[in-house]
């Protein structure tokens, strides 16, 4: 993000529940698709928005007031709207269509998962989770969007994944009270998808390193090349990616 907005953020970096760790906002961010349109309902300290590289439409939802003021000056470029995530969700999945949007939702978790019941003033009963996946998260999906939503493993969850197809991705994550495994719910195929945004693939702080060095030295190579053999190479890798004939191929035609 903007470093206009650096002060601003750190103010809600300590929320309970953030996906603040490190490991872990990397990890969710690796696994989200290409958008144009990102909502984050549920939104808190909106952890993984200010650290995804924007997409054109930011979209924030948030209970607590005085999140809402806080994300309103640390985001100044998103619409945060104030109030319950659900009905808005259901209200924008009977729209005309949500293909190119993505949702990311971390709601607070099951309580059956939790050992600290008293982490925010605005809870989910198991009702209100009952709903979120039986017929909001049907509801986007049938709408167009992809969505990965972010919880603790239940009964209830893991029947809600069996029977609608979800994909699941475990990782650990370090809480206040230690390791957890944090998993990652989603209606696509996390390892078939291409990243919105490529910073943080890898594994681990030590693979996301070595990837960094990697692309480092193959820039230097190429910026170091001839022109004509600089510009052929370019446009070879961007005639793979996209589907479009290379030059070696298009002088083999």
């Amino acid at each position: 993000m903007a470093s206009s907005t650096t002060t601003a953020a750190d103010a809600v970096l300590r929320y309970p529940g953030g996906k603040n760790g490190a490991g872990v906002y990397q990890t969710i961010i690796s696994a989200i698709p290409r958008h144009h349109t990102y909502v984050e309902p549920f939104a808190g300290s909106a952890a993984i928005a200010r650290r995804i590289a924007p997409a054109d439409t930011t979209i924030l939802i948030e209970r607590d007031p005085a999140m809402v003021a806080t994300l309103q000056t640390a985001l100044p470029a998103a619409t945060v709207i104030a109030g319950d995530a659900v009905p808005v969700l259901m209200n924008l999945a009977s729209g005309d269509g949500l293909d190119g949007w993505f949702f990311y939702l971390d709601p607070p978790y099951l309580h059956s998962t939790r050992k600290d019941l008293s982490l925010y003033k605005f809870e989910l009963d198991d009702a209100a989770h009952l709903h979120l996946v039986a017929s909001v998260l049907p509801a986007l999906s049938a709408a167009g969007a992809r969505w990965a939503l972010s919880g603790y493993r239940s009964a209830m969850y893991d029947e809600a994944a069996a029977s609608s197809g979800w994909h699941r991705l475990d990782f650990t994550a370090m809480t206040r009270r230690g390791p957890a495994t944090e998993s990652l719910w989603t209606n696509y195929e996390p390892s078939t998808i291409v990243p919105h945004d490529l910073r943080y693939i890898g594994g681990s702080f030590r693979e996301r390193e070595r990837i960094k060095r990697k692309a480092s030295r193959w820039v230097a190579k190429i910026l170091a090349m001839p022109d004509l053999e600089r510009q052929f190479i370019l446009a070879s890798l961007a005639g793979a990616d996209g589907g479009i004939p290379s030059p070696a191929e298009a002088m083999q035609a």
